[in-house]
């Protein structure tokens, strides 16, 4: 927090040593000026671009890595010996909804690599929004699919993860 105020203070400090500073002859008086805003734009993109939309990305691509290995890689083989067709359908879906939400995070379609390249800098978070949303679209098919045993193991699972225990109440803060 101190390196923070330090580095607002100084850049304040900066900004009024330049403002108060008197153009030289023959030189273009606000050429420092827009150098410091060039410099502040380029710092704030690329801190956007490399410290918010690059891990937020990677933490989509972890997450569809981790459905891709489970719904669709682990479940293959059973998918040639199911029978029945509704099942198959279903886990179609699964799969057409991870596959989308790769082409979106890896930049496949209309401007392929380069649009994903451009994203980072003109980056809203839009992309990975729309995988998360593909990614939970698939989630909620895999589990209409799940019988109630591998529900019941698959939520364990999560609590456990998130610290709880399903016989074990705990107080959250004086109220409870």
């Amino acid at each position: 927090m101190a390196a923070v105020w330090w580095s607002a203070c100084a850049s304040l400090a900066l900004a009024q040593d330049l403002l108060q500073e008197p153009a030289s002859p023959g030189g273009a008086p606000g050429l420092p000026l827009s150098l410091l805003a060039l410099g502040y734009l380029l710092l704030f993109l690329f801190a956007r671009a490399y410290l918010i939309a690059c891990p937020s990305r990677a933490l989509a691509r972890a997450q569809l890595l981790g459905l891709w290995a489970e719904h669709v890689k682990g479940r293959e083989e059973g998918q040639k010996q199911e029978g029945d067709q509704e099942k198959r359908d279903a886990r179609e879906d699964i799969r057409e909804c991870l596959q989308k939400a790769r082409d979106l995070l890896e930049g496949r379609g209309f401007l392929g690599r380069i649009g994903a390249l451009l994203s980072l800098l003109l980056w809203n978070g839009k992309r990975e929004m729309a995988a998360w949303a593909l990614m939970h679209r698939a989630e909620r098919r895999a589990a209409a699919l799940m019988s109630d045993e591998e529900v019941r193991a698959a939520s364990c699972g999560v609590w456990g993860r998130l610290g709880f225990s399903p016989g074990k109440k705990r107080r959250f803060g004086k109220d409870g």
